[in-house]
């Protein structure tokens, strides 16, 4: 008898854990990304931060674009394919206001950038302000409609 109520509560416990996973899967993979961002010290030299700095500062360097969206993926990823297809819109529908920038984690060549902006897993969505600072982040799929809804959200609407 007690071997079974032990069964039970260890079945519960394993079943609660997957539950738990599943229901704060983002939340998680969001936190995990934000704690394995690289940290440097004040005066520090960090060459991916000077890059970001460089390419996605739109104030200091004198360019029109409102927000960066970075989209992390892989060329052999259903889901991503998918997210090709929202930015192809988002490209059409917002040409001098969101810079539409796609990263495939398979090339090492983009190995820094994931790892600068802590990638853990794709799909990953990360909006960036016209100072290069981060000021969204979304895991999986994101539809067009609510990439928009965030768009909306930081005074940028469509051109055409």
């Amino acid at each position: 008898m007690v071997k079974r109520i032990l069964t039970c509560v260890l079945f519960a416990a394993v079943f609660g854990f997957v539950l738990a996973g599943l229901f704060f899967r983002d939340s998680l993979t969001n936190y995990v990304s934000k704690s394995i961002i690289p940290k440097t010290e004040a005066g520090s030299f960090n060459p991916d931060s000077l890059f970001v700095d460089s390419a996605y500062n739109y104030i200091k360097n004198r360019m029109g674009y409102q927000l960066t969206w970075l989209e992390f993926g892989s060329t052999h990823c259903r889901e991503c394919k998918l997210m090709e297809v929202v930015m192809k819109e988002v490209k059409a529908d917002y040409p001098g206001s969101v810079n539409a920038i796609f990263y495939n984690v398979s090339l090492k060549e983009n190995k820094s950038i994931v790892q600068h902006y802590g990638i853990v897993m794709i799909q990953v969505q990360v909006l960036l302000d016209k100072n290069g600072k981060e000021c969204f982040r979304h895991t999986g799929f994101l539809s067009y409609e609510d990439l928009t809804k965030e768009f909306k959200n930081y005074g940028i609407s469509k051109t055409n």
